[in-house]
């Protein structure tokens, strides 16, 4: 039967190999855009899987002060015992720019762990040599990723090994991991071990490691916080207050506003839904990943319709074949069978021709394709098995309803010199082309508004006023230079291009946690939370920010202001105070201009905020990072001291590169790398993320509109074929070729049109609902509606323009010879 079959439809491709090839072509591009954006989203679902304990690893994030963190304190490790449901955990801490010297040769860039022992017991990493069990009992044992190993050392045979690490340690490699089979966070170059020193009381109040857990089985994240509180109120309270825990509760503790604790979230939680800052698992970009999925369907829905079309076209064509088949004894259902499998075949020829396409753009990394697939085609079983799976579901889908047409032939009918139109019985298959033609190109019409108006959107992200200068302006992390802050940042300043510098301690950047919000009661009584932001006196010169209103804290008010507060400070310390005097001590304050409109002040400068900050000036808005959000509100506190983990912006006079003076001046205090990053680079980052994604719409739909071309090529050299005589007659009686092209492509334009009004609020709503994301937005305009209709009629017309004038220029002759 197979063999038949497959000799039948050799058969069928020979008869009408164009519209065989359009078929083929036409089904592979739909199938390459789904199947590579299908590879894309189970990559991107995909973390962790290579681990036993994925359904029950949680991180263990801290809550201080408001502020949710990824890593915790370094004293938990101690205490974390005291939870029976958790089985196992494991703390270590990311240096994700480490360097290591081997035989005097320096390897930088690498990502390296710092781990305890039990490292390998929650990530069960396979390892190619050592003993899992064993391997990282010594300290400075390192374990290195096969690939590492290869690049460094051009072999895996490496136990032994003496590396020297950060500072003056030395380590041994001890054993060699192999590379995860799906994407991992822990993707890294090599681990180190090292030892717990003695808990620190104090290191309760700071979070630096990150700390993940293995719980039992049947517990829930709800007991494992509320153990965690119980923890917290045990250990980290009485660091706090210095008092008895047992003489408050968690709830209680909560409400004074200095609560901190630790809390869980699931390896998903991570990937999905987490809001905690400095998180290693990357968050995925849940809209980008659903906007591909859409077109995704939609050009695989728009080759299906395409192969319904082409394959119904071609029922003519086989009139004869399926009459004479039917006299020889064929059973309808047999012959449902034949056009099954012939369906098969076409699409499992396609299916491959569209994988060794994908295979082709995983190894080569196109830019243009704006996403990045590292997965194979055949990476995992269940992948190879859902794509025999889609291969069977896209027979029923594409073939049930050609194979049901074409076996509905009535004998007596085919065998007459008729058509198919009355031979054939299933429904009305003129009818469901022009229906497949109009879904094709409403889907089609869709991808193009929307292709445009992502676009115009990105622009205005890209081209909108950030509210600071970027030009030659560097943001450097100066937690190494310890008590060196001021004098590095005068000698940064006798540098000849450095124009301004400044410090700050909270940046939003992906770099740098922020603060927790401070609610502050408008004019109106509704509250509003201003985002605190902790600068000195010189970082809006830094910055190239204005102040709109009023001054900065340089001079004027503020200093005044600052004044006032030490001299009150000294006469409280000596006892020289009036108990009954009221002293504001208020502190200088800078907010922006959307703290001054929610808070409702029309004269924002010398009015006090929450009866302990003055505003002496207003800034204008900014936006350091965030492209979907509002601008949020903000206000700028002048730092007394420099704290640790501040970080300085430096402005320069141009923007020539003076990274190699400044790391000169950088040397002068510290032998640590200077870490630093461009001004903006965030909010660079995520517009490269937001073009990445439309990149992707891009070119697939593209190949969404190449599909449906194509489809409407075929259907066009089909309707020439059905129509040669009525085209001869109408030459006969005096139609001109001009005539003839108009009536030819009338009848498509129609079918556009009806697209086109089907597809307007499709595309409206589809497109508010991807707009409403981004706070600062593009409105949809009836200029976007026109330029779609423009690029779609120029689509249809070079599509159909070849066989509208082969119908114009038909010779009478030779078309009416047989009638």
């Amino acid at each position: 039967m197979i063999k038949q079959t497959f000799k039948f439809a050799i058969k069928s491709f020979r008869k009408s190999p164009f519209m065989t090839f359009i078929n083929v072509l036409g089904l592979a591009l739909g199938l390459t855009v789904f199947y590579l954006v299908s590879l894309y989203v189970y990559q991107e679902n995909s973390y962790e899987k290579d681990f036993e304990y994925r359904d029950r690893m949680y991180q263990v994030s801290a809550d201080f002060y408001g502020r949710k963190l990824g890593y915790a304190s370094e004293n938990l490790p101690y205490v974390l015992d005291e939870i029976p449901e958790i089985e196992l955990f494991t703390t270590f801490s990311n240096a994700p720019t480490a360097k290591i010297s081997v035989e005097g040769i320096e390897y930088t860039g690498l990502r390296q762990l710092t781990v305890d022992s039990s490292f390998f017991k929650v990530f069960d990493f396979e390892l190619l040599q050592g003993d899992i069990s064993t391997v990282l009992k010594e300290p400075n044992a390192i374990v290195m990723n096969e690939r590492t190993a290869l690049r460094l050392f051009h072999t895996t045979d490496i136990l032994g090994e003496v590396v020297s690490l950060y500072g003056d340690k030395v380590g041994v490699i001890k054993g060699i991991s192999k590379t995860p089979h799906f994407k991992s966070q822990m993707d890294f170059d090599l681990v180190v071990s090292e030892l717990r020193g003695p808990i620190n009381q104090e290191k309760w109040q700071s979070a630096s490691d990150y700390t993940y857990i293995v719980a039992n089985n049947n517990v829930s994240v709800k007991d494992l916080n509320r153990k965690l509180d119980e923890l917290s109120l045990t250990y980290v309270y009485p660091t706090f207050y210095g008092g008895d825990a047992k003489t408050i509760s968690v709830e209680e503790w909560k409400a004074e506003g200095y609560y901190t604790s630790f809390f869980v979230e699931s390896i998903n939680e991570l990937r999905r839904e987490s809001q905690t800052l400095s998180n290693m698992m990357p968050k995925v970009n849940n809209d980008q990943l659903k906007t591909l999925g859409i077109v995704g369907l939609v050009a695989l829905l728009i080759s299906i319709f395409n192969f319904i079309n082409l394959s119904t076209a071609k029922a003519s064509a086989r009139m004869k074949e399926v009459g004479v088949k039917r006299i020889l004894g064929s059973s309808r259902s047999l012959l449902v069978t034949q056009f099954l499998l012939e369906s098969f075949l076409l699409i499992l020829f396609s299916s491959v021709l569209a994988l060794s396409l994908v295979e082709v753009l995983v190894k080569l990394k196109p830019d243009f394709l704006g996403m990045s697939v590292e997965y194979s085609s055949l990476h995992s079983t269940e992948w190879v098995g859902s794509l025999f799976l889609s291969i069977l579901i896209l027979t029923l889908i594409s073939g049930i309803y050609p194979a049901l047409y074409l076996s509905s032939g009535n004998i007596v009918s085919i065998l007459k010199k008729g058509t198919s139109k009355n031979s054939f019985s299933v429904l009305n298959a003129v009818f469901l082309r022009k229906t497949v033609t109009v879904l094709q190109f409403v889907c089609s019409i869709g991808l193009i508004t929307a292709v445009i108006t992502m676009f115009l959107q990105i622009d205005h992200i890209r081209s909108r006023d950030r509210g600071y200068a970027t030009d030659g302006a560097m943001v450097i992390n100066s937690y190494f230079l310890k008590e060196s802050k001021k004098a590095f940042k005068n000698e940064l300043l006798r540098l000849p291009n450095v124009a301004a510098a400044g410090y700050t301690y909270r940046f939003s950047d992906n770099h740098t946690p922020g603060s927790s919000a401070i609610p502050v009661m408008g004019e109106d009584s509704i509250e509003v939370r201003l985002s605190p932001y902790y600068v000195d006196e010189d970082f809006f010169a830094a910055t190239n920010m204005k102040i709109v209103e009023g001054n900065d804290f340089k001079g004027g008010r503020a200093m005044q202001l600052v004044e006032e507060k030490e001299e009150a400070e000294k006469k409280e310390k000596a006892g020289d105070t009036n108990n009954n005097e009221e002293f504001a001590g208020y502190s200088p304050a800078v907010i922006n201009e959307t703290a001054a409109r929610l808070l409702g002040l029309k004269d924002p400068v010398g009015r006090v905020i929450n009866e302990r900050y003055e505003v002496v000036g207003v800034v204008n808005d900014f936006s350091f990072s965030d492209l979907r959000n509002a601008i949020e509100p903000a206000i700028f506190r002048r730092m007394s001291v420099i704290p640790r983990n501040a970080q300085i912006v430096v402005r320069l006079n141009s923007s020539k590169n003076e990274t190699e003076a400044i790391k000169e001046v950088w040397s002068e205090f510290t032998d640590m790398d200077m870490g630093w990053f461009a001004l903006g680079s965030q909010y660079a980052k995520n517009l490269e993320i937001e073009t990445r994604g439309f990149k992707s719409v891009f070119v697939f739909s593209v190949f969404a509109i190449i599909i449906s071309s194509l489809g409407l090529l075929g259907l066009a050299v089909f309707t020439v074929d059905q129509r040669i005589q009525e085209f001869g007659i109408r030459k006969v009686l005096g139609a001109s070729v001009s005539d003839i092209m108009r009536l030819f492509g009338l009848s498509f334009i129609k079918l556009v049109a009806v697209a086109f009004l089907l597809a307007i609020p499709i595309s409206i709503y589809t497109m508010q609902n991807w707009l409403d994301g981004f706070a600062d937005r593009i409105h949809l305009s009836v200029g976007i509606f026109i330029i779609t209709a423009i690029i779609i009629l120029f689509i249809v017309a070079t599509t159909i323009l070849f066989q509208s004038l082969k119908a114009g220029r038909l010779n009478p002759v030779d078309t009416l010879r047989n009638e």
